[in-house]
């Protein structure tokens, strides 16, 4: 998420090469777009002009989306609270457009932020992964069905759904080792 496209079209073009890239100007559609498609990670600018700080727009995407990884690539944080606010809403890392080394250090922590995701989300797509080939199958939430991609979707926006089937596996965890050390 940048306001100014031109600053930014260098690194979407080097990301491209290697990921699925959506660049978004406006941060109040971006995070629309949050709630209707999972996405892996945002890189969000610190000081989008006109529309508000990282810190803020960093707070709204927490409380509407929780379990996606954020990193902040800006030049504008001139102060250690500015960096301590973004540190405080959950950023993974912080680099600053003017590193001439930004394009190798970001690919670096792009990866790095993939592979350090939610344990949940971890094993459900390797599960999927694993069954790609198979029928698909099909959970019940309420009146609503899901493929079991669906639902994957679901837990990584944060959604009402995703959120009770991330507590329903939590607690068949429980109970399954709590089976196990009574055997």
């Amino acid at each position: 998420m940048d306001d100014r496209p031109k600053t930014v079209e260098p690194i979407v073009k080097f990301l491209e090469k290697n990921y699925f890239v959506k660049l978004e100007i406006n941060a109040k559609k971006a995070r629309k777009e949050l709630l209707k498609n999972p996405y892996d990670v945002i890189i969000l600018d610190y000081e989008m002009i006109q529309q508000d700080y990282g810190d803020k727009i960093l707070e709204k995407i927490r409380n509407e989306n929780y379990n996606i990884r954020v990193i902040m690539v800006t030049a504008k944080i001139r102060v250690v609270t500015e960096l301590a606010e973004v540190i405080n809403h959950g950023i993974s890392k912080c680099y600053f457009k003017t590193d001439p080394e930004l394009l190798d250090k970001l690919k670096t922590g792009i990866d790095e932020v993939i592979q350090n995701r939610d344990s949940i989300i971890l094993g459900l797509e390797s599960w999927l992964e694993a069954r790609k080939y198979r029928k698909e199958i099909i959970f019940s939430s309420g009146k609503k069905r899901y493929t079991a991609s669906k639902l994957l979707d679901e837990i990584k926006r944060n959604s009402n759904v995703g959120k009770d089937q991330v507590q329903a596996l939590i607690f068949l965890m429980q109970d399954l080792i709590t089976k196990k050390k009574q055997r």
